[in-house]
């Protein structure tokens, strides 16, 4: 059910990594589907509509733990359930990881509409919560949390993002 699916993918990390779904559960299941959805017969707008949810999910996940804890392995494919070398993934640093939600971000903004049609989807993501999402990470990116240096650009980085995602939600009525 709806109710079992919010809960699954949107809890939100606090002192610790909870048990019931870790992570990388998460973020596993989403790159199995994002590498085998194309081999399913469905329409081509169904499909980029799936896709940029979950693009936009898997940064969400990322977000979460890099608020956290800083770099952590970026995995983006579904690997092996069974244990092995092949299955680990050194940390990434911070900087790669704000990347990589920047560009699911901008894969999701590009794949959902504006405002969805019809009045049953409402609640779904669009591209103005990708962009604003992506405005609020890079906010967070240029804040003093990450940025000791006080980097001008993270700053003018963030601002074009936020105008965009207000410009994007405007667009759209909201």
């Amino acid at each position: 059910t709806d109710a079992n699916c919010l809960n699954y993918i949107g809890t939100q990390l606090t002192g610790s990594i909870p048990g019931n779904a870790p992570p990388y559960t998460r973020l596993r299941q989403i790159n199995l589907f994002l590498e085998n959805v194309d081999n399913y017969g469905m329409e081509a707008v169904l499909k980029d509509r799936l896709k940029g949810q979950l693009y936009f999910w898997r940064a969400w996940q990322y977000f979460d733990m890099v608020r956290l804890y800083g770099g952590v392995p970026l995995v983006l494919t579904g690997q092996t359930s069974i244990g092995g070398t092949n299955n680990e993934v050194p940390r990434s640093s911070s900087s790669a990881c704000i990347e990589q939600i920047v560009a699911d971000l901008d894969m999701a903004k590009s794949l959902l509409p504006g405002k969805w049609a019809n009045g049953a989807d409402w609640g779904r993501i669009t591209s103005g919560a990708a962009a604003a999402l992506k405005g609020r990470v890079l906010l967070t990116w240029a804040s003093p949390l990450f940025n000791r240096s006080d980097d001008q650009q993270r700053w003018q980085r963030a601002y074009d993002a936020n105008k965009e995602a207000k410009k994007i939600l405007e667009d759209n009525g909201f």
